[in-house]
């Protein structure tokens, strides 16, 4: 069994972003890739290690759409479930998470 190491997740994360950008045609937002990138590489080890949404192929679709809903364009989720791996009932599940955890953050 192969150990993932931060430099196997990045290029699976690569990978993930280029799939996602070329499925939904966002070849005019090409510069967004690397802050995507950046983002990840802060987001993830902050996941528990036994965390699946540490696994690139279900944290980037969600980086993507968060990242794109506020500071770019809306994107279509549907769409984006289309052309990832994470299934909509995991999408949900992990923005749901999200809003939890941005709600008790705002009240500290």
């Amino acid at each position: 069994m192969m150990i993932p190491t931060q430099n196997n997740s990045n290029h699976i994360a690569e990978s993930e972003i280029s799939k996602i950008f070329i499925g939904l045609n966002l070849f005019t937002f090409e510069g967004s890739q690397q802050t995507i990138l950046e983002k990840f590489a802060k987001i993830q080890p902050k996941l528990h290690e036994n965390n699946k949404y540490r696994d690139p192929k279900l944290l980037i679709p969600i980086i993507i759409y968060v990242y794109f809903r506020l500071f770019v364009h809306k994107i279509n989720k549907s769409d984006l479930l289309a052309v990832s791996n994470i299934s909509s009932a995991d999408f949900n599940d992990f923005i749901m998470q999200l809003k939890k955890y941005l709600t008790r953050e705002s009240r500290i």
